[in-house]
């Protein structure tokens, strides 16, 4: 395939109430190559093309099934505005912060917030896309954004180390809720997130889907 990093797309399918659902996630290729030249570039038309692919792919998987599931489609897509461009959605899909926050960059990547860094980059290299029907995102929001109580760790800096705090990751996190179209809220989820299902209509399946990312061509 066209990945060097063993990249690929996973999904989960469930019942939830009687509609289906499929979300899916994939870290798309990492930059290590950080110069303009001929290596960068390729690593960045590599990730437009894996974009893609997904999308591809997750319409397949909606098209062929009897059940119509609502798609979210999130990650790390190590994608830089500034060097790949705006993504080219397929049609029907939506970036969600894009779509409920305009103007508000979003930053999932913020070295001057993010109290574990200690640069000043900023990017929003994580999204969340998802193509709908019976659903809409009515809410996006930011979590992991504070350190941990009483964890810290020791990042080398040159010849000597110094003391962070921790938080869940260098990149903050990102919850979407859908609701329904008809502007009904959700019913209540119980505190763990899970909803209830009705007796016997609960399924849920999940794949992964190794080798997907392949050069154009090849089936």
């Amino acid at each position: 395939g066209n990945s060097q990093m063993g990249r690929d797309v996973v999904y989960v399918e469930s019942m939830v109430r009687g509609q289906s659902f499929v979300v899916a996630t994939s870290h798309l290729e990492s930059p290590t190559e950080f110069k303009a030249g001929p290596a960068k570039t390729r690593q960045i038309a590599t990730r437009k093309e894996q974009l893609q692919q997904a999308f591809e792919l997750l319409k397949r998987l909606a098209d062929k099934s009897t059940r119509k599931p609502e798609i979210v489609y999130a990650g790390d897509m190590n994608w830089n505005d500034s060097e790949c461009g705006a993504p080219t959605l397929a049609e029907g899909w939506k970036d969600v912060w894009l779509t409920l926050n305009p103007q508000d960059p979003g930053y999932t990547y913020d070295g001057p917030r993010n109290p574990m860094l200690v640069n000043k980059l900023k990017g929003r290299p994580d999204r969340v896309f998802c193509r709908l029907g019976v659903t809409r995102p009515a809410t996006i929001r930011m979590i992991g954004t504070e350190r941990i109580d009483n964890v810290t760790y020791m990042k080398k800096l040159g010849p000597k180390e110094i003391e962070l705090p921790v938080a869940i990751s260098d990149h903050f996190g990102l919850m979407t809720e859908l609701r329904p179209n008809d502007g009904s809220a959700p019913k209540s989820l119980p505190s763990d997130g899970h909803g209830e299902e009705s007796p016997g209509k609960a399924r849920a399946g999940i794949g992964g889907l190794f080798n997907f990312f392949k050069p154009k061509g090849q089936q």
